[in-house]
């Protein structure tokens, strides 16, 4: 009984070693891209392209025109040269913004934060993966990151020009 005890004490501990390696642990992600996978011109450019979609504000956390580059509710409607027309009960967290009474509580904000961070997000990513690009031209590249610099630093003043003292990283 001792030697049938000690036997399968003996399966069980290799199992355990067998199925405890590093390998076994570091699975890929199913359905999401990784890094290897974009480390090329073309995945490049699909990211710059994602960074400047965020011009639009539109991003997969439900934002739009109220996160949009035009600044039409902070800029035109905050300064009076425009008007956000219909009635009181249409998109009613504007009416706060354009008679200077909006809170920190108002979507509108948090939207235009999510947003503008998401870009800067998406830039940095640009950035970040063209140290791992090979395929692309001289040319190519310098103008990848000049790009995606750019865009980061539009997002950068846009929340500079919203919020004044913000985080920024570089």
């Amino acid at each position: 009984m001792k030697n049938l005890s000690l036997k399968f004490l003996f399966v069980l501990m290799a199992i355990g070693l067998s199925m405890c390696q590093k390998d076994f642990l570091e699975v890929a992600p199913k359905g999401a891209l990784d890094e290897n996978v974009l480390a090329t011109r073309r995945g490049a450019d699909a990211l710059l392209i994602a960074a400047y979609s965020m011009l639009d504000g539109v991003a997969e956390n439900g934002s739009g025109w109220e996160a949009a580059a035009s600044n039409w509710v902070y800029g035109s409607i905050t300064g009076g040269e425009g008007n956000k027309g219909s009635d009181a009960g249409d998109q009613p967290d504007i009416n706060p913004i354009q008679t200077y009474t909006a809170t920190s509580t108002n979507n509108f904000f948090n939207v235009r934060w999510r947003s503008l961070y998401d870009g800067i997000s998406r830039a940095n990513a640009v950035i970040r993966l063209m140290g791992r690009v090979t395929d692309a031209t001289a040319a190519e590249r310098t103008a990848i990151l000049a790009q995606a610099r750019t865009l980061r630093g539009h997002f950068h003043f846009e929340v500079r020009r919203m919020w004044n003292t913000v985080p920024y990283i570089d």
